[in-house]
């Protein structure tokens, strides 16, 4: 819209407000140019939220890691000790396999077994004149050499002893006179263990003593020694000087055996015989024993034995 002053009939110019500026008349008030009303300020605002701070998001950050990581290590922790059992059952079991017997099939004899139960599956019926007793003397079997390869064990012990002399198992004269001079101060427990030698087989005898006064000078006569509370007759210097190491546990002993560990799972407890081989070469000492005209009772037992197809037995 362009303003006219309406006395001198001139162009009004932005500047001229109040009045012209060509004839300096007051302009009328439609003409008056008032100053323009105050600007309004706006305030635009972001619609991005600002991000939190470094600091503050480094610190949240890091507390939420190690939460984590101390849950997991608790986790850890816990389950540490649940895998190391499972681990060790599971290899009992593999060892227990590795070592059970191939006849031993499912059989499974628990460790709380009373002395009257009995496993009829490695169980041998021939008759004898042996007494009853009570089997698998731990104490005993910690004289017999880890190595052995054949061993019988009974509580009958002078009737086992002389057995062996009778079938001339026993053949040393200096063990024939042991045990006729001093049969009576002999425990019921007597065990009868052969290890194979290059050229031979060579045996011992273990038996816990009683009231047996006899010096070790004494002893040697019969190539025999004291050795703790049993007495020992072996023949072979270094089959003597593995039972006292097995004795103070320089020495493994028989009783960590694989075939004995089995069988002492299997076995019944009670019997009159505990007849174990314990290697290929045992077994073949059983068809040795054939060949040297065993007494009726040693013959009756060792043929009943061998048809039964059984690693070990106990004769009842």
């Amino acid at each position: 819209m362009v303003r006219t002053c309406p006395f001198c009939k001139s162009h009004l110019s932005l500047s001229d407000k109040f009045f012209c500026s060509e004839c300096g008349e007051a302009l009328p008030q439609d003409l008056v140019v008032h100053n323009n009303p105050k600007s309004k300020t706006l305030e635009f605002v972001s619609s991005i939220v600002p991000k939190k701070t470094i600091a503050g998001v480094n610190r949240t950050s890091t507390y939420k890691k190690n939460k984590i990581k101390v849950l997991l290590l608790i986790v850890v922790t816990l389950l540490i000790p649940v895998l190391a059992l499972f681990l060790f059952e599971k290899t009992a079991v593999m060892i227990n396999k590795m070592v059970m017997p191939s006849n031993a099939q499912s059989i499974v004899t628990s460790s709380k077994e009373t002395v009257g139960e009995q496993n009829n599956n490695f169980v041998i019926h021939p008759k004898c004149s042996f007494s009853e007793g009570i089997l698998l003397n731990t104490d005993l079997v910690k004289l017999i050499p880890f190595n052995a390869d054949f061993y019988l064990e009974s509580q009958d012990s002078v009737g086992l002893f002389k057995e062996l002399i009778d079938s001339e198992i026993i053949t040393e004269p200096k063990f024939v006179s042991f045990y006729d001079e001093y049969k009576n101060s002999l425990s019921n427990s007597l065990g009868f263990f052969v290890m194979k030698k290059p050229s031979e087989y060579v045996y011992g005898i273990v038996s816990k003593a009683q009231n047996l006064n006899i010096s070790q000078e004494e002893m040697a006569k019969y190539s025999a020694s004291k050795v703790g509370e049993f007495v020992v007759l072996t023949t072979d210097s270094t089959v003597m000087s593995d039972v006292k190491d097995a004795s103070v546990g320089t020495a493994k002993n028989f009783s960590l055996n694989p075939t004995y560990a089995s069988a002492k799972l299997l076995l019944p407890k009670k019997g009159k015989l505990v007849i174990l081989p314990a290697s290929k070469v045992g077994k073949g000492y059983l068809f040795q024993l054939l060949d040297n005209n065993p007494s009726s009772n040693i013959l009756l037992i060792v043929n009943e034995f061998l048809d039964s197809k059984l690693d070990y037995a106990v004769v009842l």
